[in-house]
């Protein structure tokens, strides 16, 4: 039974120089010390608010070394066993001498199967690069399935979650984690009910307001600028988690509104108006009267400022296309710039890549020609697609997906097309092995 990838002189070089630098890479992200104090238990498998987007990181962070061990020639049972070891001792160490740092049974979890995902995708190589007709259609199918379980999870992590317990207004408070804001805070409203700076007595109206996208509100007399975020209107249910936010971050208002992201233990989607709060220097005077206001109701996201002068809003409509921001290791603040369309349109074609590469191989019996191409699949690409960006964000209240994300989600099937093209002869369907 093969136990180990057969690699040429240059590909165990290769995986070698990969170990060596993913261990490098692992052993600087893990083991350095860190402000703050362990903040969930050692024996939970998705941990604390972020759980979900650590658990990702993770197995993106040990998928390399899983690749160099594989490439180096490292047997099967040798390469699980030295990643679980590692892991494991970077958790003990962790939890037993290295501050400011999460050491949990899940992590041990995640690790190992960014490791294990990496040695297989290397061990397996041929099977899924160059598949038969009979595998790739399976590649393609299971691919397909995986887009679309990725199109629900992004409608439903980007539709507003509002969960009915008690909610709790905090008004220009200090807040652990946060900046305070020192400018005064006049005539807080979710719609047009004032947000109390205590326990709501009425959190159904509230929850109401925030669900048909009532606009959050108020009027305030600035300060200058913020060292960070600051809450200016700050909502939080019983279990202090953050229903929504309306916040001075530098000389930018940031607005959010709870979404199915913190379920599933992801990012929560921040927006920002930049440069809206005076500074004094350039003629404005830091206590002019601002009037505040954000609003989201699953299909857009409405920013607004106003001063004695002038005007600024910004509208930004909800695309499921936006997910990749949930599980940054950052928090992303959009502001609606180019940049930000263009990772969207990224992010929507590459996940469509290798559907064309495998759609394109199970299509042609040898080496794809003009006559038998992934083209022949189009029909059932089309409906997917169909499914993916017109059935399911309905469903949750999002709008369907527009033209643009169409368009560049057959750009990624198109390059997986043309990259089976340039793959050449596929005679051989083994792994490649001993």
């Amino acid at each position: 039974m093969p136990t180990s990838v057969a690699a040429t002189q240059q590909l165990r070089r290769l995986g070698v120089f990969l170990s060596v630098a993913s261990l490098s890479v692992i052993l600087a992200a893990t083991l350095i010390p860190q402000s703050g104090h362990p903040e969930s238990s050692p024996f939970c498998i998705i941990c604390g608010s972020l759980g979900g987007v650590d658990a990702l990181l993770n197995i993106f962070l040990f998928l390399p070394l899983g690749l160099g061990l594989a490439l180096s020639g490292v047997r099967t049972s040798r390469a699980f066993a030295s990643i679980f070891l590692l892991s494991a001792s970077i958790e003990i160490a962790q939890y037993l001498a290295i501050s400011g740092r999460d050491a949990s049974v899940g992590d041990v979890i995640s690790n190992s199967l960014g490791g294990a995902f990496g040695f297989a995708a290397a061990h397996y190589a041929r099977h899924w690069l160059l598949p038969s007709r009979r595998a790739a259609m399976t590649l393609a199918l299971v691919w397909g399935g995986f887009w679309i379980l990725i199109q629900l999870g992004s409608s439903y992590a980007l539709a507003p979650s509002l969960p009915p317990t008690r909610y709790y207004g905090q008004v220009a408070r200090e807040l652990e984690n946060f900046a305070t804001f020192k400018g005064s805070v006049i005539s807080p409203t979710i719609g047009n009910t004032t947000v109390p700076d205590y326990g709501f007595a009425k959190t159904a109206e509230f929850r109401d307001n925030l669900a048909r996208g009532e606009f959050v509100s108020a009027i305030v007399i600035p300060a200058g600028p913020t060292p960070k975020l600051a809450p200016i209107i700050r909502v939080a249910d019983d279990r202090r988690q953050e229903i929504v936010l309306l916040a001075q971050r530098h000389r930018d208002l940031v607005f959010g509104l709870r979404t199915g992201a913190s379920t599933l233990r992801l990012r929560g989607l921040l927006f920002m108006l930049g440069d809206v709060f005076p500074t004094g220097s350039d003629g404005s005077n830091a206590s002019d009267t601002l009037r505040l206001s954000g609003r989201y109701d699953a299909r857009l996201v409405e920013m607004r400022v106003t001063n004695r002068r002038e005007s600024r809003d910004r509208a930004l409509a909800v695309d499921p296309g936006l997910a990749w921001a949930l599980i940054l290791p950052n928090q992303w603040y959009f502001a609606g710039t180019t940049l930000e369309w263009i990772l969207t349109r990224i992010w929507m074609a590459l996940l469509l890549v290798p559907l064309g590469y495998w759609l394109t191989f199970a299509s042609a019996t040898g080496v794809p020609d003009a006559s038998r191409t992934g083209f022949l699949r189009a029909p059932g690409a089309i409906v997917l697609l169909w499914v993916g960006f017109a059935v399911v964000p309905p469903h949750f209240g999002i709008p369907r997906a527009p033209l643009a994300s169409w368009v560049t989600a057959v750009a990624g099937l198109l390059t997986g097309v043309a990259i089976a093209f340039a793959a050449g002869p596929r005679s051989v369907h083994q792994p490649l092995t001993d």
